[in-house]
Parts: structure tokens; C-alpha cells; sequence
């Protein structure tokens, strides 16, 4: 069901920016701890929905409006190394965001979902976990530093359910973040 709905939003979202106002979208940022330790380890841990994340997409603004759209695809990684191996998790998510904007600053609400995840671990016990893609809800704030450059935040609310066994992680989060409009 959410599939089928993510297409259609993205469908209906790339069909009306074709015929309005678009701009590219890029953004870098890193998401906090918030969800369960995936890895503990003696002097490491690694977080369920934590990591460096890059994104590009497109923001619709219709002119004169305070409202716009932005579809945003990106990847999102994080990693470390302990005695004896290390952990690397590794997610593929997507944000379908409405913004209202008032002077320099965008408030956001959406959809977010992460797909494709996949825990890897080496050394002595080696194992690749895969969770099924997680859909999830986000709320974003956005500083606008010009017309082009902008920094945010974005808190997002989701849950990494391993294949197989159902076993869930917290991958609650809190992203800070630069972006360009180009």
C-alpha cells in the first residue's frame, strides 16, 4: 500500500513541477543517536537511523506562493570499527515534504521512507542483517541564509524491522543539515 502510494505522490509530485517553477535541491547533513543501539561494543555503538546523509531532489514553488513541494532522494551511512571487525549500516531514504514559508524560514511536514537497509558486520562473526524498508514521518525546519543557501533540521519518526525474524529498532532521529537551491 505505502508503495503504491509513494509512486503515485512522486508521479503527481514530478508531473505538476514539470509545468511550475522547479529547482534542483541538494543537501549534506548528519542525523544524531535518537534510536536503539544496533551494535554494542565495548567502547563503541552504532544507532539505528543515525549517520551522514546526502540528498538531491526537487522543490516546487508555485511564484507568489508560501507553499511549495520537494521529493528528495539520498543515502545515509554509518559505521565503526571495534576490536575485532567493524559495523556498517547503509539505508537509501526519501522525503516527500510540504514547506510554508514566511521570510527566511521554511516549516515542513512529510513522508519519509527508507529502503533498501542493510547492517554488515565483520571479524569474528560475520553477518549481513537486512530490514525491510521503513516508512516514516518528518518534520522540518529550514533557515534560508540566502536565495540559494540554507541550513535545517529535521526530526524524523520510523522503525527498522529486521527480514526474516520482525525483530524492530527505534531509528528515531534528529538531522541537521546545509542545502542548495539551484
Amino acid at each position: 500500500m505505502f508503495n503504491r502510494l509513494t509512486i503515485a505522490g512522486l508521479a503527481l509530485f514530478f508531473s505538476t513541477a514539470m509545468s511550475a517553477h522547479a529547482e534542483m535541491v541538494v543537501n549534506l547533513g548528519i542525523a544524531s543517536p535518537g534510536g536503539n543501539d544496533l551494535i554494542v561494543e565495548t567502547d563503541e555503538e552504532l544507532e539505528a537511523g543515525a549517520g551522514l546523509i546526502g540528498s538531491v531532489g526537487l522543490v516546487h514553488r508555485k511564484q507568489g506562493s508560501p507553499w511549495s513541494c520537494q521529493a528528495m532522494l539520498g543515502v545515509k551511512f554509518n559505521g565503526v570499527e571495534f576490536t575485532g571487525g567493524e559495523a556498517t549500516i547503509r539505508a537509501y531514504p526519501m522525503h516527500l515534504m510540504t514547506y510554508y514559508k514566511t521570510k527566511n524560514i521554511r516549516y515542513g511536514v512529510g513522508l519519509t521512507y527508507d529502503f533498501a537497509i542493510e547492517l554488515d558486520i565483520t571479524g569474528d562473526n560475520p553477518r549481513t542483517i537486512a530490514y525491510k524498508n521503513a516508512p516514516g514521518i518528518a518534520v522540518e525546519f529550514n533557515h534560508l541564509l540566502t536565495e540559494r543557501w540554507y541550513w535545517g533540521m529535521r526530526y524524523t519518526e520510523m522503525d527498522y524491522k529486521e527480514k526474516g525474524s520482525g525483530v524492530k529498532a527505534n531509528a528515531n532521529n534528529l538531522a541537521g543539515y546545509v542545502g542548495m537551491f539551484f
